[in-house]
């Protein structure tokens, strides 16, 4: 439900589950740099990636109320990078302090 932590099922095919540490938003930038995306960032961010039902009010309203339920449990961060293992080592480094794993 919504009061649940999201989670996707892993690629393996196995029925496990993983939490969700974070989202990550992303755009090419001439440097590497990551920073937390505010609420309202967030939103119009990812809003705009989710297929919604535009013509069915109730539908649009639901949808903004899950994103708005996840975006209250799962950080959000912009990174702005070039195509390069910094960047993922930038993030990778970001999510685990986070996450307590450093």
């Amino acid at each position: 439900g919504i009061a649940d932590v999201p989670s996707f099922e892993l690629p393996t095919g196995s029925n496990a589950s993983e939490a969700i540490s974070a989202l990550v938003v992303l755009r090419q930038g001439p440097e590497n740099r990551l920073r937390d995306a505010g609420p309202a960032e967030a939103f119009a961010a990812l809003f705009p990636e989710l297929t919604v039902h535009r013509w069915d009010p109730a539908f649009v309203e639901q949808v903004a109320d899950l994103l708005l339920a996840v975006l209250d449990r799962v950080p959000v961060y912009r990174l702005e990078c070039r195509p390069d293992r910094e960047a993922v080592e930038l993030l990778c480094a970001r999510v685990l302090q986070e996450a307590g794993e450093t």
